[in-house]
């Protein structure tokens, strides 16, 4: 239900906040409408809504702008735009106090061309019907104010003011699509002596909510304190990374073994321990001084699940090694079965690097 407010409001249609000869303040009415949209002002004092599509134009614009001087008004700046509509457009005064009003609606037509030009443009008309009154807008001439009045009376504390094309008058002229009403200024007033002052009440507060709005700012103060020290800390901090970092191997490296210390593992590459050929030569199964097993041979060996997903698992984790902690970074290229050894527990090692690339770490994985 609408409280009454208000005794009087004023419009500027498709334009920004002016003021008329007569010293009314017509408010803005300035914001994007589309085919089907409306527009409430902040403080619910008037509404605007649209509906219509202009046919068979592109970018159809709902405001119309120009810098035609109309004559007849001590302010032609009044009627420099205009809000325009295809079909339906609506505006509404709200929170109105109940009585009678006097409604002014100012007009100027600008888009047809005189009919002194002899033109096809020049046939343009567009009819206006109200209740009271039937007339063209043509019959006033190009370029001169026309200002209507008329008396209504609120019921319900709100107004409509509906302006719509009935159909008649030219459509496609001054360009296709073009019809329907068009409007430049509004104004309502009271026709009595109004009991409101049309500024709307302030909601009264529950209670003093200074404390709190204490708490919230100083809350909001520490932790924009915080992350200003935490981005200059990062900022601060210096990179993991050595950008001038060259192919230099930093970090864990592979074990490294001496030529003889591989002959006495292999006990002097003994055919018997040969496992099979890889990229760079034969490969020997050896046991080193600890004892363990540097490789394993496959002969006689059964592999149930498990062990194949365990081994498939470690594969995985000394791909991931290579790829992301290794330094420097290395792309196998040829990871296969053949390339894949186990050791004494079964543990998978990657075998023939003979394609392996290495990688910098700015730049990806993917090569050609």
């Amino acid at each position: 239900m609408l409280h009454a407010v208000n005794a009087n409001f004023s419009i500027k249609c498709g334009g920004s906040k002016m003021r008329n000869e007569e010293g009314i303040v017509h408010e803005a009415e300035n914001s994007t409408l589309g085919a089907t949209s409306y527009y409430v002002t902040s403080i619910e004092k008037w509404a605007v809504s649209n509906v219509g599509l202009f046919s068979d134009r592109n970018n159809p614009s709902y405001v119309e702008n120009h810098l035609m001087k109309v004559t007849g008004t001590n302010n032609p700046k009044l009627f420099q735009s205009s809000r325009v509509s295809p079909g339906s457009l609506r505006y509404y005064g709200l929170s109105l106090e109940n009585g009678p009003y006097v409604l002014t609606m100012e007009f100027a037509e600008t888009v047809f061309k005189d009919r002194s030009t002899q033109t096809w443009e020049s046939q343009g008309r567009e009819p206006f019907n109200s209740k009271n009154s039937t007339y063209q807008k043509r019959l006033v001439g190009l370029r001169k104010q026309l200002r209507k009045k008329f008396k209504a009376t609120v019921l319900e504390n709100y107004l409509e003011i509906h302006l719509f094309w009935a159909g008649k008058g030219t459509c496609c002229n001054p360009v296709q699509g073009y019809c329907g009403p068009s409007i430049s200024a509004i104004s309502v007033v009271s026709d009595f002596e109004p009991s409101v002052t049309g500024i709307p009440p302030i909601p009264p507060l529950k209670k003093n909510n200074s404390d709190l709005i204490v708490g919230v700012v100083v809350c909001v103060g520490v932790v924009s304190i915080i992350l200003i020290c935490a981005v200059l800390y990062l900022k601060r901090k210096p990179s993991s990374v050595n950008e001038d970092e060259d192919f230099l191997g930093v970090g864990p490296r592979p074990n490294a073994f001496s030529y003889s210390e591989l002959r006495t593992a292999t006990e002097d590459f003994n055919p018997t321990n040969k496992l099979g050929e890889g990229g760079f030569g034969p490969v020997y199964k050896g046991i080193l001084n600890d004892g363990r097993v540097a490789i394993f041979g496959k002969k006689g060996l059964h592999l149930d699940w498990s062990t194949h997903f365990n081994i498939c698992l470690g594969t995985a984790r000394v791909l991931a090694y290579l790829h992301e902690d290794s330094r420097p970074r290395i792309v196998h290229r040829d990871v296969k079965a053949s390339n894949i050894l186990l050791d004494a527990e079964l543990c998978p090692k990657i075998s023939d690097f003979g394609l392996a690339k290495l990688s910098d770490n700015k730049k990806t994985h993917i090569s050609t």
